[in-house]
């Protein structure tokens, strides 16, 4: 398979039928940030959806990809000449088969993680800002949230891709988009900064704002968010504070009639992980970092049945774990 240089998010992902693989690369060498990338089923050469290199794959919407990507702040400073540290993020929906594309969230909503009945997502609410080399994209200030996701029809999607310096300038009214402010949960007040809070505190105990649960207060490094094939289980990872190598893992329960999360004293909160796990067919499976009680690396499964649920895992080894999904 032929594959640019460097994956570099945790969300890859097959699509549900498994026809298709996504995932966000950029340049080892970092000359540039990231794009979206495809590899059909069977093939063995990668199709880059997006070249404005600011795009990265956040999930799957069906078989329509879904991904957001930076564009200049709706203020910039004045007089600035280079891109502003500050960006807004724009969501997108992109036909992996034609490339059309079309806009189906609100500005300030970053890298959905959509559920499987299409209802409820995972997304960063808040600001975004470049790192120091301008490529690379990180939340700012804002808050991790479980809120709705507007309805959004693939038909729709009849105009091919264009980066964000082709299209509409920085804050023009974008038309035809089904997530705008007012059918959305507002982001975070201009100017506000939430106070940080511990993953511990955060996941165990989420608070509902505005039509929102949050998961977690930023500003925060990086996170994955993922669904079990009903929606009704949701394990979130949520890297540490000052380091990007592990971070703390948490399962939710999610009540298929109202869509809200209900307390599971069973389902494991903020517990120490690696970045990448599985979730599915009643399990979740991710690893400990080396060093958790003593011990080395260790596989860990949370399962679950309608008897409830039940943990187990491997004794730690020297080696560092690595899940596979």
């Amino acid at each position: 398979m032929v594959l640019p240089d460097v994956v570099i998010d945790p969300t890859a992902a097959y699509s549900p039928d498994g026809s298709w693989f996504a995932f966000s690369a950029r340049p080892a060498d970092r000359s540039h940030g990231s794009d979206i990338y495809v590899v059909r089923a069977g093939e063995t050469r990668s199709v880059a959806l997006t070249s404005d290199h600011r795009s990265v794959f956040a999930s799957w919407l069906g078989n329509v990809v879904v991904g957001s990507r930076s564009v200049p702040a709706e203020t910039p400073a004045a007089g600035a000449s280079e891109p502003p540290a500050a960006v807004d993020g724009e969501t997108l929906a992109l036909d992996p088969s034609t490339g059309a594309s079309a806009t189906v969230a609100r500005r300030g909503l970053w890298r959905p993680a959509i559920d499987p009945t299409h209802r409820r997502a995972v997304y960063w609410d808040g600001t975004i800002t470049l790192d120091a080399n301008g490529t690379n994209v990180h939340p700012a200030d804002g808050r991790l949230v479980l809120g709705p996701w507007p309805s959004f029809d693939p038909a729709t999607m009849t105009e091919p891709y264009s980066s964000p310096a082709a299209g509409p300038a920085a804050g023009s009214a974008q038309s035809t988009v089904p997530g705008d402010a007012s059918a959305e949960p507002s982001s975070a007040p201009s100017g506000s900064s939430p106070q940080p809070s511990s993953s511990a505190e955060a996941s165990a105990t989420p608070a509902i704002e505005g039509g929102v649960e949050v998961l977690e207060s930023g500003p925060i490094l990086d996170w994955d968010a993922r669904w079990d094939e009903t929606g009704t289980h949701l394990a979130v990872w949520i890297a540490d504070p000052a380091e990007r190598s592990f971070g703390h893992l948490s399962l939710y329960v999610v009540d298929p009639t109202t869509s809200r999360l209900e307390p599971d004293d069973h389902a494991i909160k903020s517990v120490p992980a690696l970045p990448g796990f599985s979730i599915g067919k009643g399990r979740l499976a991710y690893a400990t970092p080396a060093g958790q009680d003593g011990k080395g690396s260790s596989v860990r499964v949370q399962a679950w049945t309608n008897a409830g649920m039940g943990e187990g895992g491997t004794d730690g080894g020297q080696d560092q774990v690595i899940i596979i999904r």
